[in-house]
């Protein structure tokens, strides 16, 4: 599903004659982000420099971080016969 977003945001940057190679195709795609992955993207262009600014490894660092809304859930997993002892006594349920 990230695959195919992705494949039809650089079809988008195409048709607008922008070089997904250049930084302001990973700015451009930046405006399209909302919520953890707007998040993720901000870190990425904080800790390098503009001229260093690569649309394939923000994205690859999006995709490391995200779970798209049909995965698999691995967090679950991860979290199968957890229980409330290892919390503490004075944990609240929510």
């Amino acid at each position: 599903m990230f695959d195919d977003w992705f494949a039809d945001v650089v079809d988008w940057l195409e048709l607008e004659r922008l070089d997904v190679r250049k930084p302001l195709a990973l700015g451009s795609v930046g405006c399209l982000l909302s919520e953890s992955a707007k998040l993720w993207y901000r870190q990425y262009k904080e800790k390098n420099p503009e001229e260093s600014w690569n649309l394939h490894k923000c994205i690859l660092i999006l995709r490391s971080k995200l779970v798209g809304s049909i995965a698999p859930d691995k967090l679950w997993k991860q979290y199968e016969g957890f229980n409330m002892k290892q919390l503490g006594n004075d944990t609240t349920i929510t």
